[in-house]
Order: structure tokens, then sequence, then C-alpha cells
């Protein structure tokens, strides 16, 4: 496989996998959807990072070009820089603030940006809402099973503060919801929301 098609494809997988990360990056093919954190999710996650790596790793830097070889070596770096986080650091066995920032990135990314009609925007928030609860319930899952090193207090006080901020994203949306002026758009957030 030719370089730009192996990145063609790493990406297309990325954006598969982090939903929230294409949303902020400008991809929305997956605007309604998170990532997958229960156990299974983590592990394909981390699955795919090491198999990501070793995928670019085998690309011969002599035969490329020199944007090529700097685009291997940058690719290459945040992989590595992924795979320590998902492998070593694990934030997500002991930080709960990673969730709050997940949750509030893949809302507010949607409904601070202007990059589609307000209303195809607010259906993606509203899919986001909806699937709130079971994004919770892996979280909680994940940091109640615990890893190598125990749930941070400091972090856990820090993300009850913040958390706070995800239901002001909920009742913007609500808000914007009826600036679109569409009844039925207007019912779906009101019922996502009250899912979430």
């Amino acid at each position: 496989m030719h370089f730009p098609a192996l990145v063609d494809s790493l990406l297309a997988d990325l954006f598969r996998l982090q939903p929230v990360q294409a949303t902020e990056l400008g991809v929305h093919a997956r605007d309604d959807a998170w990532p997958d954190l229960t156990e299974a999710g983590q592990r394909e996650w981390l699955e795919w990072l090491t198999s990501a790596l070793s995928r670019v790793e085998a690309v011969d830097g002599a035969g490329l070009s020199r944007d090529e070889a700097i685009d291997r070596r940058i690719l290459l770096e945040n992989l590595a820089a992924m795979r320590f986080s998902a492998d070593e650091l694990r934030e997500h066995e002991w930080n709960p603030l990673t969730y709050v920032y997940l949750l509030g990135n893949g809302l507010f990314s949607l409904l601070s940006r202007e990059f589609a009609p307000l209303p195809d925007r607010l259906r993606s928030v509203a899919a986001r809402m909806r699937s709130l609860p079971a994004v919770l319930d892996a979280a909680r899952a994940t940091l109640e099973a615990g890893g190598a090193r125990p749930v941070s207090r400091f972090h856990t006080e820090k993300a009850v503060e913040r958390v706070t901020g995800i239901g002001d994203l909920v009742a913007t949306a609500l808000d914007e919801g009826d600036r679109a002026g569409e009844p039925a758009l207007q019912a779906e957030l009101r019922t996502a929301a009250g899912q979430a």
C-alpha cells in the first residue's frame, strides 16, 4: 500500500473509533456517536493503535518524498503518544475528568461551530444526548473496576465541579432548538435531554 493510501486508511479508522475527535477535526460522518468506552472498546482502541504504529513503522522512509517522510515522522510521534496514553497513562481508569472533557467537547463542538445548518447539528446533538446514559455507564464501570492506579480524588472533585457544564450545554441545545423553530426537532431535543 502506498503511504498516502495508508494514511487515508488510518485516518478513516481513527475517525470511526474516535468520533468526537473527528467532529473536532472537521470530519462529520459520525457526529451522532461517541467512542466505545466499554472494556471491549478500550481494547479495540489499543489494538488499533498498536497495529497502526506497526504499519507506519513498516513503511520504508527512504522510498518516500521529503514531505511524506515528514508526515511519516509526525504520524509515528502522534500514534506513539496516543498509544502511551491508552496503554501506560490509562487516564480512563483513574481520571474522571477525561470523561467530562469528552462529553463537553462532543456537545460543544456541534453547538459552537457552524459547519452545517443548525437543525442538522442539533439532530447530532440530540443523538449524542440520547446515548449519554450508556456512555456514563461505561465510564462508571471503568472507573469502578480500577486499574494499576486508584481513582484520583483531586480529579474526581474537579470532575464533580465541572460536570455541571454538560447540563449547561444541554440547556444551550434546547435554546438553540427553540431558535431553529422546528417543532419536531424541539420535541426530539426535549426527549433527548430527558434521557440525558
